[in-house]
């Protein structure tokens, strides 16, 4: 090979790296192409505590009120969409409308692990040109109340809604006056993200988040726990505490 071929055949390869490269780059700088789903709160639950005198495993009971128009599940999807964005600006986001049945349920997800997505679901994906999906589904775990000298484990607990108790002790920090009862707000849900090529689970992460309400004023020894808010109270709870946790574990599921 003559000296002239073997610089055009340095400058070849060169050329090559330099191409191999620059795909290199662009393939790791292409947006994300998220689609969002929550299947969390089509209905909010009111879990009234009952005693299980005699008896094993909770008694507790469970009323299931449906949210219209997916007014909550609508609160997953924007929530979601600030951190989906702050991670990547450039990145699509899909917000898929709350739909009246559940792709995956109470389905448990493992980091790693491979799943099939629903046919019609991978389809409109595909369409879309997705590249991950954001899944909000509801968790169910033994309640986690946490006061301040403790935790009171209640029974099992899934979704949004509130639980109610009217015959704890409680005392408020800044009252001396003890009542009894109260009522906690609460979220149980799982986040989790998807690789839609693959249908692989690339993270999933659960919450147990609550917020505790005691009655008021000076008949708050005769109030019931479910006067301790408003109707429009109740729902704003639910809303800031929704808000709260996927603002939290969005950025965390991102995470490499």
């Amino acid at each position: 090979m003559s000296f002239r071929s073997f610089l055009v055949s340095r400058r070849c390869w060169a050329a090559l790296l330099m191409s191999a490269v620059a795909s290199a780059s662009w393939a790791q700088a292409a947006p994300r192409a998220y689609a969002v789903v929550s299947e969390v709160a089509r209905q909010v639950s009111v879990v009234s505590y009952q005693p299980s005198v005699g008896k094993l495993g909770n008694n507790n009971r469970v009323q299931k009120i449906d949210v219209p128009d997916g007014a909550l599940d609508k609160v997953f999807l924007l929530s979601a969409q600030k951190p989906l964005k702050a991670a990547n600006d450039a990145a699509d986001v899909w917000l898929l409308a709350p739909a009246e049945t559940d792709f995956f349920g109470l389905a448990v997800f493992t980091d790693g692990g491979r799943i099939a997505l629903p046919a019609d679901l991978k389809a409109a994906l595909q369409e879309r040109k997705s590249t991950h999906l954001l899944l909000f589904s509801r968790y169910r775990a033994e309640a986690d109340i946490r006061f301040n000298n403790g935790t009171e484990n209640t029974g099992p607990l899934e979704g949004l809604g509130y639980y109610i108790d009217m015959e704890m002790p409680v005392r408020q920090l800044d009252k001396k006056e003890q009542v009894y009862g109260y009522l906690a707000a609460y979220t149980h849900f799982r986040a989790t993200l998807i690789d839609v090529a693959n249908e692989r689970v690339l993270k999933s992460l659960v919450t147990r988040a609550t917020r505790i309400n005691t009655a008021a004023g000076n008949d708050a020894k005769e109030q019931h726990p479910w006067q301790a808010l408003s109707a429009g109270e109740k729902m704003a709870q639910l809303r800031d505490l929704t808000q709260r946790e996927v603002a939290r574990m969005v950025p965390e599921l991102l995470k490499p």
